[in-house]
């Protein structure tokens, strides 16, 4: 099985949310999913791990981060359900703000969504808690 492990995923209603943020442009996915789906086939990838790359919330305020992780977990979600042999995907929590974090993370959980980027020490301990695999990644020192 070929899994394309890191495919981000940028709709345009999370691309609205963090330009309103202030954030630069980014020019959100013009292709559906269905179009995905050709590419993948074309190509011979069996499955992608769907998320938002999180540079995207780099110099947003924690409000506006917590936002746009919501919108881009809630939109990935909804393509798993659509196509669960295709997707599946790391959810991205903002830790700007470390209460809407959890809670973003618990409903993800429930969702059976993975989780992407949990970064500080509480979190930590609460993902070995829960029994969910972290991704880390980091633009910079951790």
């Amino acid at each position: 099985m070929i899994i394309d492990f890191s495919a981000h995923y940028l709709t345009p209603q999370v691309e609205k949310i963090l330009d309103e943020a202030g954030r630069e442009p980014w020019p959100a996915e013009k292709f559906t999913i269905e179009d995905r789906l050709k590419t993948m086939s074309k190509y011979g990838v069996d499955m992608q791990v769907l998320s938002l790359t999180t540079p995207y919330l780099l110099g947003i305020n924690p409000k506006n981060a917590a936002k746009a992780c919501k919108a881009s977990n809630d939109s990935i979600q909804k393509v798993i359900e659509k196509y669960p042999d295709k997707f599946t995907g790391f959810a991205v929590i903002s830790l700007l703000d470390v209460d809407s974090a959890l809670e973003e993370l618990e409903s993800n959980q429930r969702s059976g969504l993975k989780r992407h980027r949990p970064r500080n020490q509480p979190e930590r301990r609460r993902t070995r808690f829960t029994g969910i695999h972290a991704f880390l990644r980091s633009r910079g020192k951790i």
